[in-house]
């Protein structure tokens, strides 16, 4: 009976698995087969990283888990399709950028996601990234998931930005995807914060101002100019078409 369940996993997991990466955790869907009444889902270490409470089946009425070990038996009416849904403190994403190129030459901004992997790898069939300032309280990510949501501006899914990533095997450790790029011509600024003095020479910071060629999510942006680095900045949060500044530090 074990082998016939661990066959029955293995097979649900080549099926592939929906899978959405928020700030501090993700949110897992795997398809599954039910048989009448009754499963067993063996989940191994990866339990220990499964937040009580969110896991559960979807399609059926559930009546009972019980959770022994590394597997949590569900109880339930019907079966057939379904889909086990569970959020996950293993894995957890963030976007940062890259702006590239020469000062008689276009640049080139490209999005980046970094993703974070502890335990065994997760097939993603589909993989979307829901980035933004979202604050996650440790080993709580449920009630974190409602904070984001209760926390939601209008227009915008739970108050974060969405990009949808290349389906693939996400493997244990950080993992690095371009996921977004475009041309961009920033104007260059300087800008001098300071009360007023006489100085010949003033503290100037350099920066640029560019319209956003798709939403920008917060995140770290570097910045090399023919083939020279520049420096890192903040990326503040810029709906697409809108202007946004970056500021790389004081000007020599």
């Amino acid at each position: 009976m074990r082998k016939a369940l661990a066959l029955l996993f293995l097979g649900l997991v080549a099926l592939g698995q929906e899978v959405v990466v928020y700030p501090g955790f993700a949110e897992v869907k795997e398809p599954v087969v039910l048989p009448p009444s009754t499963w067993v889902y063996l989940a191994g270490e990866r339990l220990a990283r499964i937040p009580q409470g969110s896991l559960r089946l979807l399609g059926v009425e559930e009546a009972e888990r019980v959770y022994q070990g590394g597997a949590v038996l569900f109880r339930y009416r019907g079966e057939g399709q379904a889909v086990l849904r569970y959020l996950y403190t293993g894995l957890s994403g963030e976007v940062f950028y890259t702006l590239e190129g020469g000062p008689l030459s276009p640049m080139r901004l490209t999005a980046w996601a970094r993703l974070r992997l502890e335990g065994e790898a997760l097939e993603a069939k589909r993989l979307t990234l829901l980035a933004g300032e979202a604050s996650l309280l440790e080993a709580r990510a449920p009630q974190a998931a409602l904070r984001a949501l209760g926390e939601a501006s209008p227009g915008s899914p739970f108050g974060l930005f969405r990009y949808e990533l290349p389906g693939r095997k996400l493997l244990p450790g950080t993992t690095e995807i371009p996921f977004l790029q475009a041309a961009v011509a920033p104007e260059r600024l300087l800008r001098y914060q300071a009360p007023f003095r006489t100085d010949r020479l003033l503290p100037v910071e350099r920066g640029y101002r560019f319209p956003a060629p798709f939403p920008l999510a917060p995140g770290t942006l570097e910045v090399t100019e023919a083939g020279f680095f520049l420096g890192q900045a903040p990326m503040p949060p810029t709906p697409e078409g809108e202007r946004t500044e970056v500021w790389l530090g004081r000007d020599l």
